[in-house]
């Protein structure tokens, strides 16, 4: 892979930082609908038939316990996606750990904050090249670290 596509690639993890957190929350809430899902049908009072009772059933109805059979699995594949998300999320983290107190400043202004590089110079008191300079610097140290 280039150095430019290695560039674009931290780019993209720092400024998708905040939304693979909200994923994240909204994955779990996912696995709470689906099991608040499989407590109602599993705690329903209809008496079980122990023989078979040779009742014809819908197409439906089948597609349905068919649905709820499916659930556990669900789930598993849902709890897959969060551990994922929050392997980047650590390593982004980790990442970080090696940076400085404003070189992490920077970072949350402008990838996570979407504070403009405009605003930024004027806050730095610094020209856009500079500017430029310092986080293609950051951006740089990060590339060796995650």
């Amino acid at each position: 892979m280039s150095k430019e596509n290695d560039y674009r690639k931290i780019e993209g993890l720092l400024f998708s930082y905040p939304k693979i957190q909200i994923e994240i929350k909204n994955l779990r809430i996912d696995i709470e609908e689906i099991k608040d899902v499989i407590a109602i049908h599993g705690a329903s009072d209809a008496p079980r038939a122990s023989t078979p009772t040779y009742a014809f059933n819908s197409s439906v109805e089948n597609e349905v316990i068919q649905r709820e059979e499916k659930l556990p699995e669900k789930i598993s594949r849902i709890e897959v996606m969060i551990r994922s998300k929050e392997r980047q999320l650590q390593k982004i983290d980790n990442a970080l750990l090696g940076l400085s107190k404003e070189d992490k400043e920077f970072i949350e202004l402008r990838y996570w904050k979407d504070i403009s590089l405009v605003e930024l110079c004027d806050r730095y008191n610094m020209e856009k090249y500079g500017l430029y300079k310092m986080k293609n610097r950051i951006i740089g140290q990060l590339m060796c670290l995650i």
